[in-house]
């Protein structure tokens, strides 16, 4: 599983996935179960959190111990498998704030601080729009609206919305100002609450 054998056949999360069920569950995967492997590994968790739900299955038990071989246990060490909601939620931080893919250590450190409740949901947002990497982009107040829209509602800005807080920025009002009515909005805490957490 983790050898570097098999990462240098560099599979495709569907190629993984689909080795996984074959060498565990002894079958081809179903579509609902590989779409969800799957996105999980896209989102940014790792082969662990794989290895973790194949092994720990009622199905792999079940395997297991038609065959006389004692079901197991196994642990993953790294946040990003701990809640793969939450790993999804700051994944998209990720692509939808700073127009790229998640680097693993950042993962890691979002995920770990959330987690230990150090960090709430709108911590993590603060620290993505306000971060270096995102003021570095000199984003117009448009752009910045809708970059929040993207990140905290999950969908274009709307033409009226828009306007709203553009007016807003013009008369004076602080991004900040913005990102907090954005995160204290019912449609934002709707769009978060899909994330379980």
């Amino acid at each position: 599983m983790f050898s570097k054998e098999l990462a240098d056949q560099r599979l495709s999360n569907e190629e993984f996935v689909a080795r996984m069920y074959s060498a565990f569950l002894d079958r081809k995967p179903d579509a609902q179960g590989l779409a969800t492997w799957v996105t999980a590994l896209d989102d940014g968790c790792s082969y662990a959190y794989v290895f973790k739900g194949m092994v720990l299955s009622d199905e792999f038990g079940q395997l297991s111990a038609a065959a006389g071989i004692k079901h197991g246990s196994f642990e993953v060490t790294e946040a990003r498998d701990r809640n793969a909601d939450l790993t999804a939620f700051a994944s998209r931080m990720y692509t939808t704030v700073l127009g790229r893919d998640y680097d693993t250590a950042g993962l890691n450190n979002w995920t770990a601080a959330y987690l230990n409740k150090t960090v709430t949901v709108d911590d993590i947002a603060f620290g993505f729009i306000f971060s270096d990497e995102f003021v570095s982009k000199r984003y117009s107040n448009e752009l910045y609206v809708a970059t929040l829209y993207a990140s905290l509602f999950g969908r274009d800005a709307d033409e009226a919305g828009m306007n709203i807080w553009l007016g807003a920025l013009r008369n004076g009002q602080s991004r900040q100002w913005v990102l907090e009515q954005f995160l204290t909005s019912d449609e934002c805490k709707i769009y978060i609450a899909k994330f379980n957490i």
